[in-house]
């Protein structure tokens, strides 16, 4: 028996990273899709004010396809971005980010 992930859009403990920091995970859906061109970041307005480190990243479409191919990142206008890897635009719905928190 492992235990079923349960997401929310609620901020949840879901581990320890290697350096001790709790890591923490939360679900964002979108209003509208959010189109990631290929090799380019795309602004999410998902804010990092509060993120140290975004340890992974998990974004679905409204069909349920998993892009596991995008990155995450923190942009200086405390934003998180993503980042697609593949030669075509992607259409996100859902991002879950699963961090670790500044101590600030």
């Amino acid at each position: 028996g492992v235990p079923a992930h349960h997401y929310s859009t609620d901020e949840q403990v879901v581990g320890t990273w290697i350096d001790g920091s709790t890591i923490y995970e939360k679900t964002f859906v979108f209003s509208s899709t959010l189109y990631c061109d290929s090799n380019n970041w795309t602004n999410t307005n998902i804010s990092s004010s509060n993120i140290e480190r975004i340890v992974s990243v998990s974004c679905f479409s409204n069909s349920g396809t998993l892009f596991d191919f995008i990155g995450a990142n923190r942009d200086s206008s405390n934003y998180v971005q993503l980042y697609n890897t593949r030669n075509v635009s992607v259409p996100v719905d859902i991002v879950t980010l699963r961090y670790t928190k500044s101590s600030t």
